[in-house]
This record gives C-alpha cells, sequence and structure tokens, in this order.
C-alpha cells in the first residue's frame, strides 16, 4: 500500500502562529485539503502533550469550548516551539506535568485549565443553606425571568439564579418549597412578573393552578398566626360586633352620591361588606367565629330571614360560621345551617352558599330526626344536581 503521508518537510506545510488574543494554524498538506483554524485563547479549555521519539514529533492537543474533538499541533511545525513556550508561560500547562511529559514518549499528559474561562455549570438550588438570609418580619418575594434564567429577588437584590428554561411551573413549586425551608413563616408569597408568564406557564393548561395553589400554600401559615392575633384582638372583635347588629338589625337607608347617578344604600349591605372584607382572604377564625355564631343564632333574626340574608352576602367567607352552626347542641340551629348552606346564590342555575356534601354527610346520623330527614332531603338534591352534569339528556 503506498504511503499516504506527504513527502515534503513538516515545517514547510504546517505553520503557527500567535498573539494576544488567538493562535493561528495554516495548514496545507501537499496531498491534502489545505485549511486554517483561529483559535482563540479564551475558548481553550484544556491542554495535552505527548512526547514522540526520536522519529517523530512531539505534539501538543488544544482542547475548546466550541467543540468536542482536539487540535493536534507537532511542535516541529513552524512555530510550534514557540507556541508551546509561549502556553507553558500563560500556565496553561502544569509546569511539573511538562517536565514529567518531556522524559516519557507515547503517553499523554493532559493539564486542566484552573482559570480557563469556561461557561459556568448550572447550579440548582437543592438545599436552604445556598440561600442567603433576608431580615423583615414578612417576606414578599419575586419571581422573574430573563432568557432561560428564573431569577428571585427580594427588593433590590437577588436572592437566587438558575437556568430552567420553559414551561417551568414543576421547578417554581420545587424551588418555592425550599425557600419555604429557608425562611419559614415569615414567607407570605413568590409573586411571578409578567415576563416571566411565558417561561413559567408555557402552554399547560395545569400550570396557571398548580402556581396559584403554591402561592397560596405559602402564606398560609403566617395569615393563620394574623388570624389567631385577630381573633384575640378585643378592639377587633367589639368592630366585628357591630358590624353584625347593624347588618342583621338596622333598616336605615341613606342618599348615596356615586359617579355617575345617586342612589339608597343601606347601612345593614354597608355592614355586611365591612364583614366580609374584614374576613378575607381565609374567612373568620377563633373568636371571630363564636361572635357571628352568637349574633347569627338570635331566633328573630333567623325567623326574619336577616341571619341567613347576612350568610349569603358573606359568601364563602360563611362556611366556617356553617359548619359551626351544624355542629351546634340545638337542633334548630342545625338545621338552620342545613337549610341557609343549600340556598342558592345564583337565580338562574343552582349555586348552594356551601357546595360540599360534607356538612350534610355529618347530619345524616344526626341525634335529632328532623335533622335527618333535612340533611337526606339535602343529599338527594345535591346528588340530582350532580347527575344532571354526569348524565346529560
Amino acid at each position: 500500500m503506498e504511503n499516504e503521508s506527504p513527502s515534503a518537510p513538516l515545517r514547510e506545510w504546517y505553520s503557527v502562529g500567535f498573539d494576544d488574543r488567538a493562535i493561528a494554524l495554516r495548514v496545507s498538506p501537499p496531498n491534502g485539503i489545505a485549511w486554517e483554524e483561529i483559535i482563540s485563547w479564551e475558548r481553550i479549555i484544556q491542554v495535552c502533550f505527548k512526547t514522540g521519539d526520536w522519529m517523530e514529533s512531539d505534539e501538543i492537543y488544544l482542547f475548546t469550548d466550541e467543540r468536542p474533538e482536539s487540535y493536534v499541533i507537532p511542535t516541529e511545525a513552524a512555530g510550534g516551539r514557540a507556541l508551546w513556550s509561549e502556553i507553558l508561560a500563560r500556565k496553561l500547562f502544569d509546569a511539573k506535568m511538562a517536565i514529567q511529559a518531556a522524559t516519557t514518549t507515547h503517553e499523554l499528559f493532559c493539564s486542566p485549565l484552573k482559570d480557563a474561562p469556561r461557561e459556568p455549570e448550572a447550579v440548582r438550588l437543592s438545599s436552604p443553606s445556598q440561600l442567603p438570609d433576608l431580615e423583615g418580619e414578612m417576606l414578599h418575594l419575586e419571581w422573574d425571568q430573563i432568557e432561560a434564567d428564573s431569577i428571585i429577588r427580594h427588593r433590590d437584590s437577588i436572592v437566587w439564579q438558575e437556568k430552567t428554561g420553559w414551561e417551568v411551573y414543576d421547578r417554581f413549586e420545587e424551588i418555592a418549597a425550599i425557600l419555604k425551608q429557608k425562611y419559614g413563616k415569615r414567607l407570605t408569597d413568590l409573586v411571578p412578573t409578567t415576563r416571566s408568564f411565558y417561561a413559567l406557564y408555557g402552554d399547560s393548561t395545569r400550570a396557571a393552578l398548580r402556581v396559584s395553589v403554591v402561592r397560596q400554600a405559602l402564606g398560609q401559615e403566617f395569615r393563620e398566626e394574623q388570624r389567631r392575633k385577630r381573633s384575640l384582638d378585643e378592639v377587633h372583635l367589639s368592630r366585628i360586633r357591630s358590624y353584625l347588629r347593624t347588618a342583621l338589625d338596622c333598616e336605615e337607608e341613606y342618599l348615596h352620591e356615586g359617579e355617575m347617578s345617586n342612589y339608597m344604600r343601606s347601612y345593614a349591605s354597608d355592614a355586611a361588606n365591612e364583614l366580609d372584607s374584614l374576613f378575607r382572604p381565609d374567612g373568620p377564625f377563633g373568636a371571630e367565629i363564636d361572635c357571628c355564631v352568637e349574633e347569627l343564632s338570635d331566633p328573630v333574626r333567623i325567623r326574619n330571614g336577616r341571619s341567613k340574608q347576612l350568610l349569603i352576602q358573606l359568601r364563602e367567607n360563611s362556611r366556617p360560621i356553617l359548619n359551626a352552626l351544624a355542629n351546634s347542641t340545638d337542633p334548630q340551629l342545625r338545621l338552620f345551617a342545613l337549610e341557609a348552606a343549600k340556598t342558592s346564590t345564583n337565580p338562574l342555575y343552582f349555586s348552594p352558599l356551601c357546595g360540599s356534601i360534607d356538612l350534610e354527610r355529618r347530619l345524616l346520623n344526626d341525634p335529632d330526626e328532623n335533622v335527618q330527614i333535612f340533611a337526606i332531603s339535602a343529599v338527594k338534591q345535591t346528588i340530582n344536581h350532580n347527575a344532571g352534569y354526569s348524565d346529560p339528556k
């Protein structure tokens, strides 16, 4: 077989040059295709060296972050020795290893670059210890996105940043859990910015709900503590009692001057709105519920419909109160709870005030026969209503 290696001396067809910015390779083999390459010093991630025997050239192997293969540069090429000296001067190859490599033939020695500028590895948040300490009784963090990076901010400082990509609501949940471990009940929310929506939600129909559930859970512990403190505040409880009595007993109206027109409003309706606002977002708690049950349980208010009307005005905030009434020792109050819970809040379709059948199921075995009968009737109504969705005619 004919030897395909070029007969011309290596220095005549392989030359190496370099300056402060890059290395230039010019190769024109007599029997092959000529090529040139510019290698930036900054792109080099590893240098290897192999010493040849007396018949072979020593070889430099340059690895860059731009391709998996190395560039092989014989030191016998024009400028090859000068390049090797420059590599050693730049400390791109360990000096002690260079001595060992020079005295060992046909063995490849590689020296990873300690200070080579390479693409930073993607560091994922996996432990609370990776997060900084933050001051404040209540922490309201922000979830931002710049290109493929998700960024957690607290005011003007970056708490954490990592490469996440697209449709990252699962990662949002994981990071939120680690943030919760670090900051505890002080963490009340992790709010996505508008520009993070595309990467956070992607095309998933589940993403918005998942993110909403995570955010709701983050502030739950803090809100419950605030509710406990609030429910023990006598001034706050006195204010609730005042609103309750106005909402349940007041008949007076007044002329309200609106932006477009004037119209009559009632003090009772205003008081109900104030109560609804006070109880948001998690409903009444502890002593607040006790105040509501005490005022709503008045027989006169139940008979004239004011108690039920107020419960309807409180909407979902009425559910803890209805549960408390359903647990009353008075069977009449348990009946009232069932009746009020099944009241539809929409004139166009059935939308019960308290849609859960847990309350009904609990009262199916009530010791009072009248409560049992009403509970059975309420359960049937719920089952028939739900059947309309599962088996439409």
